[in-house]
């Protein structure tokens, strides 16, 4: 369960997209393209349209942007740049709305044309590092982060960023002191305090992890991830209650969390609710978790634990076929035991 979460701190990261102030937005909080969800229709011009500077067009996006009209804001950006080539905030913006539709690498070219006009901005060198983190370009975003700090060493989300490169790189004791740097800047920043326990749940420092995400919910509560995360700490200590309990908080907060159903489904199965454990699995499923071999080895364990070989077999021959080396698992897993010397059994798993 740990892999897994420390692979979704790169999906947690967030993104300032534009450069006048505009409130920051997760990347899945906008749409998947540049499609406008409120309006049918482009913008109207508006009176004096053709006196507009590339300024007047960029404050043009800004609004559009705040008013979840993404297309009309890509508009004006780009007639802001189609009057300006060398103004460096629409070029910024565009790459912010492509990051938000999942255009990586267009992203990174928008933002780097915005660097080779102001090769000191420091947003467009903070998204370069987020979106290089989306692409698990670990020392990329590193690079860009140092270069980020050199210009503003109190610049925090640049302490940030650089964090959770250098933790998804191992490198924990640097990710420390980076998240350290991050709070001494601003000590009310709920992410520094996430990134700084998730540096100590690398280290399967549990205790130190978990007080990391007290304060981060106390700053703020809403985060599901800060509960989820939390929950995995317990997890890992073996506290499977506690665990339950905070996974059921997260699904609260946000009923779609696949992640936290799947999990709940993990500790209810080590509780022996096998009955509630399928509810949760297949609640993950039907919230978007992929069924991978993860899934379906939960799925096989639980079966077993019910006593109904032909669905446990067949749910641990998808995981097998999915992953060749859960072969060895089965053996040794308890909640196999009763079929250990069955010859159907043997066979699957049979490593030869």
């Amino acid at each position: 369960m740990k892999n897994a979460f420390i692979l979704l701190i790169c999906a947690l990261a967030l993104i300032g997209l534009v450069a006048s102030g505009c409130p920051k937005k997760s990347p899945d909080s906008l749409p998947a393209n540049k499609t406008d969800t409120q309006t049918s229709q482009p913008a109207a011009p508006q009176p004096g349209a053709e006196n507009k500077t590339a300024k007047d067009w960029h404050a043009e996006g800004v609004a559009f942007y705040k008013s979840g009209q993404f297309t009309d804001a890509f508009k004006a950006f780009d007639k802001a740049i189609e009057l300006d080539p060398n103004y460096a905030a629409p070029w910024i913006n565009i790459g912010g709305l492509l990051f938000a539709g999942r255009r990586y690498e267009e992203a990174i070219s928008c933002t780097n044309k915005a660097l080779q006009i102001d090769p000191n901005n420091l947003l467009a060198w903070g998204n370069i590092a987020t979106f290089c983190l989306e692409l698990g370009k670990y020392n990329e975003a590193i690079t860009a982060c140092d270069k980020t700090l050199s210009i503003d060493a109190k610049y925090p989300s640049a302490w940030e960023n650089k964090s959770r490169a250098l933790l998804m790189l191992g490198r924990f004791d640097e990710a420390l002191i980076a998240c350290d740097k991050a709070l001494e800047l601003n000590p009310k920043d709920s992410l520094a305090w996430k990134n700084k326990g998730m540096v100590f749940y690398g280290q399967s420092k549990y205790d130190d992890a978990l007080k990391m995400y007290d304060k981060a919910i106390e700053l703020n509560p809403k985060d599901v991830s800060l509960w989820y995360n939390k929950g995995l700490g317990f997890y890992e200590q073996g506290k499977l209650t506690e665990a339950l309990n905070l996974f059921e908080q997260a699904i609260t907060i946000e009923p779609g969390y696949a992640r936290a159903w799947k999990d709940k489904g993990t500790v209810l199965l080590k509780l022996a609710k096998s009955d509630e454990a399928l509810k949760a699995l297949d609640k993950a499923i039907e919230m978007g978790y992929p069924a991978n071999e993860e899934i379906f080895y939960n799925y096989a364990r639980t079966y077993s634990f019910k006593q109904d070989k032909k669905l446990a077999l067949f749910n641990l021959e998808k995981a097998i076929g999915l992953n060749a080396k859960l072969k060895s698992d089965p053996g040794n897993d308890k909640a196999f035991q009763w079929l250990w010397e069955d010859e159907d059994f043997k066979k699957l798993v049979d490593s030869r």
